[in-house]
């Protein structure tokens, strides 16, 4: 036997928004320059439009 409960879960919301990345840096003050051996330096803005 299946049973429910009258309040199922509709949560109907709007489009979700579009994913985007912005802001990209790459190597420290974005001089786009990688050391071997040293630290990698990466950064971004990332807007998801639902679950990462």
């Amino acid at each position: 036997m299946i049973t429910s409960c009258s309040e199922d879960e509709t949560n109907i919301e709007g489009p979700k928004p579009e994913p985007t990345i912005s802001d990209i840096e790459v190597g420290l003050h974005n001089n786009e320059i990688g050391v071997v051996g040293g630290d990698f330096h990466f950064n971004a803005e990332v807007l998801a439009g639902d679950l990462l």
